[in-house]
């Protein structure tokens, strides 16, 4: 039994293969879910001190070098 998240739509372009589409259910539980880490994202930068957070806020972005990368790499599979 599904958790009603998803719907399968035959593909027009081919037949043959199915799409999943997310349900306005799943786009809600995915956006309190980001939201939620988000949250405990920023309370735990919060109990750092200044010097940890000026570091972390120095690193954000080398940090965002690899990342954009494996995003590309992940679009591009």
């Amino acid at each position: 039994m599904g958790a009603g998240y998803l719907v399968r739509e035959t593909d027009q372009a081919d037949r043959r293969a199915a799409r999943l589409i997310p349900t306005p259910a799943a786009e809600t539980r995915l956006r309190d879910w980001r939201r939620r880490r988000a949250e405990l994202v920023r309370r735990h930068v919060a109990r750092l001190d200044e010097p940890d957070r000026l570091a972390l806020r120095a690193a954000v972005p080398a940090l965002r070098k690899p990342a954009d990368t494996l995003h590309e790499e992940a679009e591009e599979s």
